[in-house]
C-alpha cells in the first residue's frame, strides 16, 4: 500500500498519528494495516545493505529486520506524526543498520558518513553546510527524497520501492525539491559572480 492510500475507518481516511494511535491500543484491523505497511522495512534495509555493497549476509539481513521490526513495535506510542510512517521507519532502518555493523565491530564504507541532509557533496564546505541548511527548510518528503537521490545515489525506482510510493511520485517530490532548492540558492550564486 502506497502512503497516498489511507486505510478506510469509519467514514473516512485516517491520518498515520491516529494509526499508530489505534495500534497501540490494540484495534485489530489498524494493526492488520500497520502490518501491511511494515512490509517496507525488509525492503528498507535490503536496500540499505546493498547500497553499501552488502556487508550483511542474508541471514544478518533477517535477524536486523526482526529486530527492527521489535523496536518500531516497542517506540510506536512516541509517534508524534510530523512525519509520515514510512519516513520514521525509514530513519529506524538506517540507525539500527549503522548501529548493528557497529555493535558487531564492523566499518561502514566512507560515503555512509556523509551529513543525513546533503544533497550532494560540494567541494566547498560552506556550500555544502548551505545545502544542508536548506534542504531543512523543505517539506520532509522532498527532502527525504532529494538525500535518497543524491546523498545515497539511489535510483527512482529503488526510491519509491524504499518509502512505498510510486515513482512518479518520487520523481515529482525530487523535481519540486530540486526547484526550490534551486530558488533558495539563486541568492548565493548571484553574489558569487
Amino acid at each position: 500500500m502506497t502512503q497516498s492510500e489511507h486505510k478506510r475507518h469509519g467514514n473516512g481516511p485516517i491520518s498515520d498519528l491516529e494509526l499508530a494511535r489505534r495500534v497501540v491500543e490494540g484495534h485489530p484491523d489498524a494493526q492488520r494495516v500497520f502490518a501491511e505497511r511494515m512490509r517496507c522495512v525488509p525492503r528498507m534495509i535490503a536496500c540499505r545493505n546493498r547500497r553499501l555493497g552488502r556487508p550483511l549476509r542474508p541471514e544478518e539481513l533477517e535477524d536486523l529486520t526482526q529486530e527492527t521490526l521489535l523496536r518500531i513495535w516497542r517506540k510506536l506510542g512516541a509517534f508524534e506524526g510530523r512525519a509520515t510512517l514510512e519516513t520514521w521507519v525509514h530513519r529506524f532502518c538506517y540507525l539500527e543498520f549503522s548501529n548493528h555493523l557497529r555493535k558487531h565491530g564492523r566499518q561502514m564504507p566512507q560515503a555512509s558518513f556523509e551529513e543525513e541532509d546533503a544533497v550532494a557533496a560540494p567541494a566547498d564546505p560552506d556550500e555544502s553546510a548551505q545545502v544542508a541548511h536548506y534542504l531543512r527548510h523543505l517539506p520532509e518528503r522532498e527532502s527525504q527524497v532529494l538525500h535518497l537521490r543524491f546523498a545515497e545515489s539511489l535510483e527512482f525506482p529503488e526510491i519509491a520501492t524504499e518509502l512505498g510510493v510510486s515513482v512518479s511520485t518520487v520523481k515529482t517530490h525530487c523535481y519540486r525539491g530540486l526547484t526550490k532548492l534551486r530558488e533558495m540558492l539563486a541568492p548565493a550564486e548571484e553574489e558569487r559572480r
